[in-house]
């Protein structure tokens, strides 16, 4: 069968051929039959066919042949995001290097394994794999490989909260991806690197990253859309509105000549984020309510919650405090009575915004109403929105006079915070403290008044600060009692007792 070209023969031509042979013959055209389902992507076949050939290939070919095959067996079961039986050709394929072999077989395999194990969040066996891997390509010069193992590593230092490790580990994979010239390759370690530093807040770091992968982008037309839609989103947390805006209509717009609508969607939701305050609201509106709109289409449940989440709190920015309220409600319909912790987590924040929504109306029954129509919270919650809640429900009960219970319900919120969740949530509790200790006039009461008004000036709420502080005001009023001092407002005079008195 030597004299036989097997890439001019037919598929049924050498299924054909299959039936009769054997030995070497065999391994020829399970080769070549290999190589067709990979490149029809038919990884189910093309995985069988590779099981196959390492089996033929321990008795007639090299070990790196083996080792090959076995990588070509777990790469197509990977593709198949069968991870664990992945996991199992992979092992067998380190497990037949010799010493005297070539390691990029020996690393391409250790790949495989450091992926499927970061895809099953096995995160400290991908960190070691993916670190003998590394060692493996680079005793032959294997820098592509190299890198490719490096990432992997990187990304599994990152997801086990090691970040500064997982920079550390990109960077190198950078390095070696730059050594092969693979600048696909440098962008996507870029952007990763860049995602690293916008979780632990370093913007200008992500900024510069995302702008040198913009630079690629141009140069290569090669993800400019999904470039400029990144640096956009960065730009937005530094509040550059006007600079992100500008690179997320690009984005937007050639992600339209794409038909991608989820990330056209992404792009209106993004946009809208740079319409900033009161004057811009509306047009915040127009762009979050296409963007709901095309996720409703979609079907993207949690993306279209997202954007009646945002509807609802622009409604609230515009100080349209009833079509608010309704957004919520629309939010709270949609998510229904389902046990998703996630879904559930977003309907108490519905259900707090909505109660909020009532509270520039001073429909202090209404906010009362919406908060005991929830259970998500009280002593024992742990819901984020929880001092929230009972910030909410001590300023209800006070305003509706049940003083008492107000102050119960602060008390018990108060209770509940710790250092780190000090918020403008706790300013009103102390504030429902404060307001009825005076009424009371209980020892602590000045106490309770400066915690309210030091936290409200610490969250910006310097009106409501102000209004406090009236209380410590000094009384300069004119007295008539011997030796009180009056202030005018040219001098100061003290009045002497008389001798006739």
């Amino acid at each position: 069968m030597d004299d036989i070209n097997l890439e001019q023969c037919s598929e049924n031509q050498l299924f054909s051929m299959l039936q009769d042979s054997e030995g070497q013959d065999r391994l020829r055209l399970l080769n070549e039959l290999l190589g067709r389902a990979e490149n029809k992507s038919d990884y189910r076949k093309a995985a069988s066919f590779a099981e196959e050939a390492s089996a033929l290939a321990i008795k007639f070919s090299p070990n790196m042949d083996v080792e090959n095959y076995l990588y070509r067996q777990g790469s197509n079961l990977w593709r198949l995001n069968e991870y664990e039986p992945a996991i199992e050709a992979f092992s067998v394929g380190v497990s037949k290097y010799s010493g005297e072999d070539d390691q990029t077989e020996l690393s391409k395999n250790y790949w495989g394994l450091a992926d499927s194990h970061y895809r099953l969040e096995n995160y400290e066996e991908s960190i070691k794999f993916a670190q003998l891997g590394t060692e493996a390509a680079l005793v032959n010069d294997g820098f592509d490989i190299a890198g490719l193992n490096k990432f992997v590593q990187g990304k599994s230092l990152y997801l086990d909260d090691r970040e500064q490790e997982a920079i550390d580990a990109c960077i190198e994979a950078r390095q070696h991806k730059r050594r092969v010239s693979n600048t696909a390759a440098v962008q996507e370690i870029d952007d990763y690197i860049a995602t690293i530093y916008r979780y632990l807040g370093q913007y200008d770091e992500a900024e510069i990253l995302l702008r040198n992968c913009l630079t690629l982008a141009d140069a290569t037309t090669r993800n400019l859309s999904y470039a400029n839609m990144r640096l956009g989103i960065i730009l937005i947390d530094q509040e550059k509105f006007d600079e992100a805006r500008s690179h997320l209509e690009i984005a937007r717009s050639l992600y339209h000549e794409e038909d991608n609508l989820e990330m056209l969607a992404e792009c209106d939701m993004s946009i809208s984020r740079t319409y900033d305050g009161y004057s811009h609201v509306e047009e915040a509106l127009r762009c979050a309510r296409s963007a709901t709109s095309l996720w409703d289409a979609l079907g993207q449940a949690v993306n279209y919650i997202r954007g009646l989440e945002r509807q609802s709190i622009l409604l609230y920015t515009a100080k349209r405090y009833i079509d608010a309220a309704e957004m919520n409600d629309r939010t709270i319909s949609e998510i229904g009575d389902g046990d998703d912790a996630s879904y559930i987590n977003m309907k108490g924040f519905a259900q707090l915004r909505k109660a909020d929504d009532f509270v520039p109306l001073f429909m202090w029954d209404s906010v009362l109403e919406t908060l005991n129509s929830t259970n998500q919270f009280g002593q024992t919650s742990t819901h984020k929105g929880n001092l929230w809640y009972y910030a909410l429900k001590a300023r209800a009960l006070y305003a509706l006079n049940q003083h008492e219970e107000a102050m119960g319900i602060a008390d018990s919120g108060l209770a509940l915070t710790q250092d780190s969740g000090v918020n403008i949530n706790t300013a009103y509790l102390y504030e429902i403290k404060a307001r009825v200790s005076l009424e009371q006039d209980r020892p602590d009461k000045e106490r309770h008044l400066a915690h309210a008004i030091s936290l409200h000036l610490a969250f910006g709420e310097v009106d409501k600060a102000r209004e406090l502080s009236e209380y410590f005001k000094p009384n300069f009023t004119p007295q008539s009692k011997t030796g009180d001092v009056i202030l005018t407002n040219e001098r100061s005079t003290v009045v002497e007792e008389s001798p006739n008195d």
